[in-house]
């Protein structure tokens, strides 16, 4: 009799668990999640939600620190190159074979020489040899031998092709310049003037000479103290 009572007894705990344990379950599918959410009769068994603690924040890094000034010392109203290194950087002149801005050792462009008697500004070739009487100054031409010579007015071959100013006796190490601004050693010539070329290596103002004429540049400052033109010979040429 007494297994009999037990058995019941344990019988109808199992029913009411799974009552309790469907009805729970309803309750969650039907019921809205939310903070401090209860499923259940407030009985051992029920089951409830609540929001776990915030985290604490994270510490702010830390600012870089200043950089500092760099101190640059020169003198002015010149082209300078710099050196030194970190914050401090002093400057030099520019030697005659150095350039502002350097392609390659056959044609460097904006290019600064200082010479001891004239001054150049433009564009320079290095190659070719140098003919008879060529000097600082000359106006030449590149021969079909590869040297320069004196340019001609007088002579078809010697002033109808490329045209260059020499810069020294040694074109592959001075230079020959091929256009830009020029200031020459010698005067003679009026701010605005058209320059011809002229005999034996020469240039001259206003009015072109008997044989092949051809415009070489012209002149922009002769105030008898500074000197200046733009040297840059014409690609077409007449015949007088």
């Amino acid at each position: 009799m007494s297994n009999r009572l037990e058995n019941t007894r344990l019988q109808s705990i199992k029913i009411w668990a799974e009552a309790n344990r469907r009805a729970l379950y309803e309750n969650i599918r039907n019921t809205p999640l939310s903070e401090n959410s209860v499923f259940g009769s407030g009985g051992a068994e029920d089951m409830s939600i609540e929001n776990g603690t915030s985290g604490t924040s994270g510490t702010s890094g830390t600012s870089g620190t200043s950089g500092t000034s760099v101190s640059i010392t020169g003198t002015a109203n010149f082209i300078a190159k710099f050196s030194g290194s970190g914050d401090s950087l002093s400057d030099s002149s520019l030697s005659e074979t150095e350039s502002l801005i350097s392609a390659q050792k056959e044609l460097n462009l904006l290019y600064l020489s200082f010479k001891t008697n004239q001054q150049f500004s433009g564009e320079i070739c290095y190659f070719g040899t140098a003919g008879l009487n060529i000097a600082e100054g000359s106006l030449c031409y590149y021969s079909a031998s590869g040297t320069w010579e004196l340019a001609d007015a007088r002579t078809e071959s010697k002033s109808t092709g490329l045209l260059a100013i020499s810069m020294g006796t040694n074109p592959a190490v001075d230079g020959m310049f091929l256009r830009g601004f020029f200031s020459p050693n010698t005067g003679g010539y009026t701010t605005g003037d058209i320059l011809y070329l002229d005999q034996d290596g020469a240039f001259i103002a206003d009015r072109p000479v008997s044989g092949y004429s051809r415009i070489i540049g012209y002149g922009i400052i002769d105030d008898g103290k500074d000197v200046l033109i733009y040297f840059s010979p014409d690609n077409t040429w007449s015949e007088i």
